[in-house]
């Protein structure tokens, strides 16, 4: 049985749009409990919390914790593989990161602090890398 013409359409629009922008995905790390997705190669974008002076980003926070970026005093910081790849957006606090590698993926924590340089808040989220072009079974699911 054949979907309607404008379902149909709206299906397949839907899909190709979907697997145009899958090299970029977009998540907001500044709530608890996130899960973002990149795809290899890919760029990601995650919206960290910008409300206090200084800003961290740290990939394995519970192992060998690594700090990957931080904003202190209107300046940013970049570390490792980072540096060549990323870019920090203060006006809405977006911290861009090119040529996702597998590397990438593990969990990280997103922490704030004081001008005092007390811990506000510390979130932790997870970031999965997948391949280039994703199924169709994961753009409908």
């Amino acid at each position: 049985e054949s979907m309607p013409c404008r379902i149909k359409y709206y299906f397949h629009k839907c899909v190709f749009f979907t697997l145009y922008l899958g090299l970029e995905s977009h998540c907001d790390v500044s709530k608890v409990g996130v899960h973002c997705y990149g795809a290899l190669d890919g760029t990601v974008y995650l919206r960290l919390d910008i409300e206090y002076n200084e800003i961290c980003l740290i990939k394995d926070p519970s192992g060998k914790p690594i700090e990957l970026f931080k904003r202190k005093n209107k300046t940013n910081f970049m570390n490792g593989s980072l540096k060549h790849r990323s870019e920090f957006y203060f006006n809405n606090g977006t911290l861009k990161i090119r040529n996702i590698e597998r590397s990438d993926a593990g969990e990280y924590s997103s922490e704030t602090f004081n001008s005092s340089g007390i811990t506000i808040t510390s979130i932790r989220f997870q970031l999965s890398i997948e391949g280039k072009y994703p199924t169709v079974k994961t753009l409908i699911s």
